[in-house]
């Protein structure tokens, strides 16, 4: 990810607290847009015994399998455990469960 630049530190400083709390109003609005557009690209991507990727709450990169695919979480089986994961944190790998 890349840092905010002197150019935008410097407008964001510049801005008083009302103006402050419109950008945020409007950068959460965007992150969710884009959150949810990768989820539903994810979703057409994805179908039961799918092999996938995600990075775990301690940061490591953890595989499993789909279970099923919801809204806006998939149920990924790891092991003997399920994991609830959002769509927009899973990356598909080129294995699938019975191929």
């Amino acid at each position: 990810m890349e840092e905010v630049s002197q150019h935008q530190k410097n407008t964001i400083s510049k801005m008083d607290l009302e103006e402050m709390l419109m950008l945020n109003k409007f950068l959460v609005g965007r992150i969710k847009w884009k959150r949810s557009e990768e989820a539903s690209r994810m979703k057409r991507r994805l179908s039961f015994g799918c092999e996938v990727q995600f990075e775990d709450n301690d940061g490591k990169v953890v595989t499993g399998y789909i279970l099923k695919t919801m809204r806006k979480y998939a149920q990924v089986e790891v092991g003997n455990q399920t994991w609830r994961v959002p769509m927009h944190r899973l990356t598909r790998t080129a294995k699938t469960l019975g191929a």
